[in-house]
């Protein structure tokens, strides 16, 4: 019995040649890498380029002191003062810097109606007195900051009497004026409190509130 003969399939034979597939998406990254990073090299040119002022920080703002003990006496830079002197050194310190800030401390015994008669120095001649109550941390203080400074360089401002208080480091000043939290503002018309905000970033505002004190 006679059988036919079954042909074998040859399979396929194995490849000599080199993948290059993966060779090529290498070189294409190095490509893209250095089209990135060629314009970059080639800036390395020395220039002497402009200064403006401009471009340096600005100067902190100017400080002065003053504080009431339990007693109720008045200190002018650590240094106690009358209520006449006490007017006096303020205008000068306004006189020698407009931007002036005055940092108002008071003992925890000091009556609040003291407070506001020492700040009331400062109203004499009409200027009218702002009372801020600011923390170093709080980014609402920190935009009122700028705010601020710009409404006093405003003529009808010009005799504008700032008194920061720490919101952190002056609790009983804060609690004096019946502030609970910082980035409040209050307005002063001789010793009347003529208004006040919380929180307030908006500059028309601002000098809408200030324009109480005048």
């Amino acid at each position: 019995m006679a059988f036919g003969r079954l042909e074998r399939t040859k399979g396929s034979e194995p490849m000599s040649d080199i993948n290059v597939t993966p060779l090529v998406d290498v070189m294409l990254v190095l490509v893209v890498i250095f089209i990135i990073t060629a314009p970059l090299l080639a800036s390395s040119i020395r220039l002497d380029l402009p200064k403006t002022d401009g471009a340096k920080p600005g100067d902190p703002p100017k400080f002065v002191t003053v504080a009431v003990d339990k007693s109720g006496q008045a200190f002018f830079e650590d240094k106690p003062v009358t209520q006449a002197e006490l007017s006096v050194a303020l205008q000068q310190a306004r006189m020698d810097n407009p931007d002036t800030e005055v940092q108002l401390r008071a003992d925890q015994g000091v009556p609040y109606g003291r407070v506001v008669e020492v700040m009331g120095e400062a109203q004499k001649a009409g200027k009218p007195i702002l009372v801020e109550i600011h923390a170093d941390w709080c980014p609402t203080c920190r935009a009122q900051a700028p705010i601020i400074s710009d409404q006093r360089k405003n003529p009808r401002f010009k005799d504008l009497v700032v008194f920061r208080v720490d919101f952190d480091g002056q609790k009983d000043v804060v609690k004096q004026f019946g502030a609970r939290m910082q980035s409040t503002l209050i307005v002063f018309k001789g010793s009347r409190e003529a208004g006040r905000s919380v929180g307030d970033t908006n500059g028309k505002t601002i000098e809408t509130l200030l324009v109480k004190a005048l």
